[in-house]
């Protein structure tokens, strides 16, 4: 039903800081498993299931502060009041949206098509129904801040900040440490370099926006593509080349342009 309160497509070394972060969130969903069966009222969307009891009493309400019913057309459970919000172990703990969006916020419309409550802690367009991060504090108590760096409320949820960035727990794990946008990602080698996924995983190698390991990859054992060069593995030196398979077997021991060559 939810996604991780974060994004990190692709990270091998990730691991270790999802098993750490999400350990509330899944004590939460553990607890709520009885009732995964049980209709489930995206916000923003109408939903044939919503009621004033089913809103008021279901998961939408505890997990994310959405227990009252919108009137038609778009009846489903949204947000309307301080307490419930503050309330929601998910929506609120983790994602520092903790207060009833004001009479006044009208989000453009969001673009997700699932999970929109998950959705709405990253992007300001799907927050309509939902609860919103009012200010710092809100961000500051939230899990996101230490963990993902975001500890600054903008536009109704928690985005990145340079000092919450360099102190953020995916600093220290995946070299995560600079503000890009709203989020932070990996700024460049020396990120990398002092980060957990590169003395524990090897990717202390810098490109795309995030730590890898060309010098551990198949691609620098077949072919001696050893070393991160404008946003590939490339060789770079003779010794990539003559430690490789390609030398080896096909006399491909020489560089040329990012590759081994006769």
């Amino acid at each position: 039903m939810h996604a991780l309160p974060f994004d990190a497509p692709g990270h091998a070394g990730y691991d270790a800081a999802v098993a750490r972060a999400l350990l509330p969130l899944l004590l939460t969903l553990v607890a709520c498993a009885a009732e995964a069966d049980a209709p489930w009222c995206e916000p923003g969307l109408p939903c044939a299931a919503a009621s004033e009891a089913h809103c008021a009493h279901g998961l939408e309400a505890r997990l994310h502060g959405r227990a009252a019913l919108a009137p038609p057309p778009a009846r489903t459970c949204v947000a309307r009041d301080d307490a419930t919000c503050a309330a929601a172990s998910i929506t609120c703990a983790l994602w520092g949206q903790c207060h009833a969006p004001p009479p006044d916020h009208t989000p453009t419309a969001c673009p997700a098509q699932a999970d929109r409550d998950f959705a709405a802690s990253r992007d300001p367009r799907c927050t309509a129904g939902t609860c919103v991060a009012r200010d710092d504090d809100d961000c500051r108590a939230a899990r996101v801040c230490p963990l993902e760096g975001r500890c600054a409320a903008r536009d109704g949820i928690c985005v990145a900040t340079v000092e919450g960035c360099a102190r953020s727990e995916l600093c220290r794990e995946l070299g995560w440490c600079t503000l890009s946008g709203p989020h932070c990602r990996a700024g460049g080698p020396a990120d990398c370099a002092a980060a957990a996924i590169c003395r524990d995983f090897g990717k202390c190698d810098f490109a795309r926006g995030q730590c890898d390991a060309c010098s551990r990859s198949a691609a620098c054992r077949a072919e001696g593509l050893c070393h991160h060069r404008a946003g590939r593995c490339a060789a770079t030196i003779v010794s990539h080349c003559q430690g490789s398979l390609a030398c080896r077997r096909d006399g491909r021991c020489r560089v040329l342009d990012g590759a081994c060559v006769r």
